[in-house]
């Protein structure tokens, strides 16, 4: 039982940690698209 519950608990943060990385590398790719448009509007 105490292995399952520590599983569990552990299942949770990844899930979690997974969805707020998909959250930081969207937001830096779209800050990196913003940074080319900006070089090519440069040029």
């Amino acid at each position: 039982m105490d292995k399952h519950l520590m599983l569990n608990s552990h299942l949770l943060p990844l899930n979690i940690d997974e969805n707020d990385m998909n959250q930081e590398s969207d937001s830096d790719i779209s800050s990196i698209n913003s940074d080319i448009e900006v070089d090519e509007a440069e040029q």
